[in-house]
């Protein structure tokens, strides 16, 4: 009677989170001796559901199993059994570490059907080498279907089949970047922060392919859990579109999360998070295949969250380590000091100042910037999409002669929604633009946007002329701060003297026809006998109301004012402060009887 055959269920193994299967390594005594077939079965002795064997009676079969530890017995025909402890672990954390890190979306985003459009923020450790940010290809067989897009020694590429289209301009790894690649009909475009950075034209699809979709690797059917052409570095705020967004929508995107708003028509539409507004054009929630923002608050169960209709988590695997999500989502001050140092900003290693120029030099003028502190604009003008001034003050400098009531100043141009809790002084000429545009790409209007909730102010120099016995004619550029947009206002809650435009003061007004007739005071003196506004027929003196500086006056409604002092020679400038809530928009005002 021979001896019975000795088992060995081979080592056991823990393996890296998020794999969820292994090839066993039992082997078959060896002994030249024994010369009758050896056979054997694996069978699960404990552990969680859900696990099993490709084929049983092979020693090297494939295991699959759920998060946990199972024992595993190989039992030899005729002989012995051995028991091997096999774990399968989740991952907790969110990373890119260059080496085996990814997410897998399984065979899912296959971009087979036409247009569509992929973006995020990528703020990569290399850029030597293939870089995977998305892909869905086989590496041993790129030719059998599937895309992938990379960096490749810096350059953005999108590739399938035999085919490759790049970007113009390549990235680095000093900070971080929004790249997106549009596929509309033949043409092919190439976005890094909002900037057009390359087109291509192909009337292709990537061809079907059942590998998996990665992120931040590319999947390798000769060694499933070892992937290649992994990104190093950290990913942000993926979006998967089934369609070309527009450059407008793109860029109105960029700097924010986007959330699903349900409308008077009961469709889902993409509002931004940051910028209460929805995305121009009329974008759906259902235009968004993929909406993964890869934040580790977001991880459940070793998957991180698909905020899209469609929900396709996403399973994290070999990933150990956190990494930083501080893409500019929007760009944050941290202190006072200059727009364009980089320390005002809140992550100055990895951000550019905003507004600055891109990777080809062209000027990115749609960031969305919050502010707390004391900043100036370095005697710069400043163009964005959206700024939310939540306390502090924006000095956009510049200075005027008082004499010849010239000088200098910087524009702040805001192209889509301005929040004004904090203030915004514009010295010297400078001036805040709020923009109305027209989109050809969306058949649409864009006008700037006041939020009507802002409690803050604007400081507007002014000159006129300082003789009291010369009129002024004007309007205000502000009405009342704390006030509903473009409310009525009294010239006295208003105006201030900007002798020292640094610290204004409060006009002294009295209802004395001369009361401004002597030498100059501190503060200056106006005298409201003077203080008229027109409603009535053109031509009839009559018609003109005397309204003081307690009067109301309608947002735009000008007014008659004569100056600070008789002493003034008729040439003298006197420089005046407005601060108030600054108009906005397109104010309608009716000149006639009351």
């Amino acid at each position: 009677q021979p001896d019975e055959l000795v088992a060995d269920a081979g080592p056991d193994q823990v393996l890296g989170c998020g794999i969820t299967s292994t090839n066993l390594a039992s082997v078959f005594q060896t002994d030249e001796t024994r010369t009758e077939e050896q056979t054997g079965t694996w069978s699960i002795v404990n552990g969680p559901s859900g696990g099993s064997f490709i084929n049983a009676n092979n020693p090297k079969t494939l295991f699959t199993g759920n998060q946990g530890t199972y024992t595993l017995r190989w039992s030899v025909t005729c002989g012995k059994t051995d028991d091997v402890k096999i774990t399968f672990k989740t991952c907790s954390t969110l990373d890119f570490d260059g080496q085996d890190d990814h997410v897998n979306m399984g065979d899912n985003y296959g971009l087979d059907s036409g247009n569509f459009s992929l973006e995020a923020w990528v703020k990569p450790k290399s850029v030597n080498g293939e870089h995977t940010i998305i892909s869905k290809r086989d590496f041993t067989d790129l030719s059998a279907g599937g895309y992938d897009f990379v960096i490749n020694n810096g350059v953005l590429q999108f590739r399938y089949g035999t085919k490759t289209f790049e970007a113009s301009d390549p990235v680095n790894t000093s900070r971080w970047f929004h790249i997106a690649v549009i596929k509309n009909n033949s043409e092919f475009k190439f976005f890094v922060d909002g900037i057009e950075v390359g087109t291509a034209t192909d009337t292709g699809i990537p061809a079907s392919t059942p590998a998996p979709m990665l992120v931040g690797a590319i999947y390798d059917s000769s060694a499933p859990n070892t992937t290649k052409n992994q990104f190093h570095g950290w990913i942000e705020e993926l979006r998967i579109w089934n369609k070309p967004i527009t450059t407008e929508q793109l860029r109105f995107m960029m700097n924010q999360r986007i959330k699903d708003i349900v409308n008077e028509k009961n469709e889902g539409i993409v509002r931004g998070e940051i910028i209460p507004l929805d995305v121009p054009g009329g974008l759906q929630w259902t235009d968004l295949d993929g909406y993964y923002r890869l934040i580790v608050a977001e991880i459940s169960g070793g998957t991180t969250t698909d905020r899209a209709q469609n929900k396709v988590s996403g399973k994290l695997v070999n990933i150990t380590t956190s990494q930083n999500n501080t893409a500019p989502l929007p760009y944050q001050s941290a202190k006072n000091g200059s727009w364009r140092t980089k320390d005002t900003w809140l992550r100055p290693n990895v951000w550019d100042v905003p507004n600055a120029t891109g990777i080809n030099n062209d000027t990115i003028n749609w960031n969305i910037v919050k502010i707390k502190h004391t900043i100036y604009s370095n005697n710069t003008a400043i163009s964005l999409l959206g700024l939310l001034s939540e306390s502090g003050t924006l000095n956009m400098q510049g200075s005027t002669s008082i004499s010849t009531g010239t000088g200098t100043g910087n524009s702040l141009t805001i192209s889509h929604y301005l929040k004004l809790d904090g203030n915004i002084d514009l010295q010297g000429e400078s001036q805040l633009i709020q923009t109305e545009i027209g989109n050809p790409e969306t058949n649409q209007t864009i006008t700037s946007v006041l939020e009507e909730s802002s409690t803050g102010y604007i400081e507007r120099d002014q000159q006129g002329t300082a003789n009291s016995f010369n009129y002024n004619y004007w309007s205000s550029p502000v009405s009342l701060q704390g006030a509903a947009n473009n409310s009525t206002y009294t010239i006295g809650s208003v105006m201030l003297d900007g002798t020292n435009s640094a610290t204004p003061l409060g006009l002294s007004f009295n209802d004395w026809y001369e009361y401004a007739d002597g030498p100059y005071a501190t503060p200056r003196k106006i005298s409201n006998y003077w203080l008229y506004k027109f409603r009535g027929n053109s031509n009839v003196y009559s018609e003109w109301e005397r309204v003081g500086s307690a009067g109301t006056l309608l947002a735009g409604e000008g007014y008659t004012m004569k100056g600070t002092s008789g002493s003034a020679a008729i040439p003298d400038r006197q420089n005046y402060v407005f601060k108030g809530k600054p108009n906005n928009g397109t104010i309608n005002l009716d000149i006639g009887l009351d």
